[in-house]
C-alpha cells in the first residue's frame, strides 16, 4: 500500500504514514520533509494510526532521519500511534543500556539506540542472549551473528561522525529467518573515504560500498577494515540477505549474487551534503550453518571460552538464571540456550544446579527431560553432564529423562 504523503499533509496536520517498510517508504517521507519544511524550528507531525507495514528496514532507518531532524532544531513527534507502532519506539528509541535491557520483556520489533562502544556491546550481547533462548540455531550461526552484529554497530561509531546508531531486529519465523537493520545518519561510506586519510578514493557511492566489503579496506588503510566484508562473506555462506545503501549508493547480496543497481523508485536516504545516512540490512537463515573459521581462521567465540572449565570441558550455571527455574517456560530458554551452547561447540557442557532450588516438575522436564529427548539417549550422555543436584531433585530428573527417552 502506497503511503498517503500529499502537499495537503503539511501544515498543521500530521503526516499519514501507511508503511515503513524498506528505505524506499522512509525516502519519501524525508523528501516531503525537505520539501515542506525548510526551515529549522518547523513541527514535523506524523500520523501513524495506519501504519500497517513496520519492518525493521523501515523503523531504524526512520528513526535515524527523525533523530537528525530533531539535532538540527526540528520538533518531532507522532500525532498519532497504533499500539504495534508505540511498542516499536520508532519515535523516542530506547538507549542500550543494561537497566533498560533488564525492563524489556521482548527485544526484538522495537529501536534502540546506542551512542558508545560500551553501548553497542550491551546491545550485541543482550540480543544474542535473548535470541539463543528462544530459537534454535544451526552450529556456527549464532557464533557468526555475535561477531557480525558488533562489527557492523561499531562500524558506526568508527567511521560516520555521528553521535548515535540505530538499531531494530525480527524473527521472520515462517522462513527461519532473522532480520536485522543497522542505520545512522552520518557522513556515509563515500564521504568516509573521501575524507579519510587512507589512498582509497571510489568515484561514486556505490563502489565505495563495493570497495568497503572488500578485505581489510577501510577509509584509514589501517587494515582493520573486516566489519562490512565478514558480514557479506557470512551472508555468502548462509544463504542469507544483505542490502547496504549510504547516500546515492546500494548494494544487494541475495542467493550469492551481487546488485548495485539503484531501483529509480527506491529513493536515497540523502539529507544534506555532510549527512548521506547508511543503512546495513541483513537477514541470516537460523537453518543454515556458518564456519566463521572459514572466513577469519584466528576468530573464536570468547564467549564460549569464558565458559571453559577446568576439565577442558564448559559449564553452564542454573543458577545464572534463577528466576527461570520455576517455570516451564523458564525451562523451554534454558533448554534452547543448552542446545545452541553445544551446537556451537560447548562440549561436553555441565549443567551446575549448584544454588538453585528447583521449584517445579514442569521445569525441570521441559529443561532436561525434553533436551534428553532432543539430543537422544547416546548424544545426552556424551555431552552432558548434570552436577550440584540434591538427592529428591535427583530422582524428579531420573523420572524425567525415562519418560523422555527410551535406553
Amino acid at each position: 500500500m502506497e503511503q498517503n504523503l500529499s502537499p495537503e499533509t503539511v501544515g498543521n496536520i500530521a503526516f499519514d504514514v501507511r508503511r515503513l517498510s524498506g528505505i524506499e517508504s522512509v525516502a519519501k517521507i524525508k523528501k516531503h520533509i525537505k520539501g515542506n519544511f525548510p526551515d529549522p524550528g518547523s513541527r514535523i507531525q506524523l500520523d501513524l494510526s495506519k501504519t500497517k507495514d513496520a519492518y525493521a528496514n523501515g523503523l531504524a532507518p526512520m528513526a535515524a532521519i527523525l533523530d537528525h531532524y530533531r539535532r538540527m532544531g526540528y520538533k518531532v513527534d507522532a500525532v498519532r500511534q497504533s499500539s504495534y507502532i508505540s511498542k516499536t519506539h520508532v519515535i523516542l528509541p530506547v538507549r542500550a543500556t543494561p537497566e533498560a535491557f533488564d525492563k524489556s520483556d521482548y527485544h526484538w520489533n522495537k529501536v534502540w539506540y546506542y551512542s558508545s562502544s560500551d553501548e553497542a556491546f550491551t546491545l550485541t550481547s543482550e540480543i544474542i542472549l535473548h535470541l539463543e533462548s528462544r530459537i534454535y540455531f544451526e552450529s556456527g550461526v549464532l557464533t557468526a551473528l555475535r561477531w557480525s552484529l558488533y562489527e557492523v554497530l561499531d562500524n558506526v561509531l568508527e567511521h560516520a561522525q555521528t553521535r548515535r546508531g540505530f538499531f531494530c531486529m525480527q524473527h521472520l519465523s515462517a522462513s527461519k529467518r532473522l532480520a536485522f537493520c543497522i542505520a545512522d545518519a552520518g557522513i556515509g561510506i563515500h564521504r568516509s573515504f573521501a575524507t579519510g586519510r587512507g589512498h582509497h578514493k571510489p568515484r561514486t557511492a556505490t563502489d565505495a560500498i563495493s570497495l568497503a566489503i572488500q578485505r581489510q579496506t577501510t577509509s584509514t588503510d589501517d587494515r582493520r577494515g573486516n566489519g562490512l566484508y565478514g558480514l557479506a562473506e557470512v551472508i555468502r555462506q548462509n544463504g542469507g540477505q544483505l542490502e547496504i545503501s549510504s547516500g546515492r549508493g546500494f548494494l544487494r547480496l541475495s542467493s550469492g549474487h551481487e546488485e548495485s543497481e539503484l531501483d529509480p523508485d527506491y529513493g536515497t536516504l540523502l539529507l544534506d551534503d555532510n549527512h548521506h545516512c547508511t543503512v546495513v540490512d541483513f537477514q541470516l537463515d537460523t537453518s543454515h550453518p556458518i564456519s566463521l573459521q572459514s572466513i577469519f581462521p584466528q576468530e573464536f567465540d570468547l564467549r564460549i571460552q569464558n565458559m571453559e572449565n577446568d576439565d577442558g570441558g564448559y559449564t553452564l550455571s542454573v543458577h545464572e538464571y534463577a528466576n527461570e527455574v520455576a517455570t516451564r517456560e523458564g525451562g523451554d530458554r534454558l533448554r534452547i540456550r543448552a542446545i545452541n551452547l553445544i551446537r556451537e561447540g560447548a562440549r561436553p557442557l555441565t549443567i551446575d544446579f549448584t544454588g538453585t532450588s528447583i521449584a517445579s516438575a514442569s521445569f525441570i522436564d521441559e529443561f532436561i527431560g525434553k533436551l534428553g529427548e532432543t539430543l537422544g539417549y547416546k548424544e545426552f550422555f556424551k555431552n552432558v553432564a548434570l552436577t550440584g543436584i540434591d538427592a529428591d531433585n535427583a530422582a524428579l530428573i531420573r523420572t524425567m529423562l525415562a519418560r523422555r527417552i527410551a535406553d
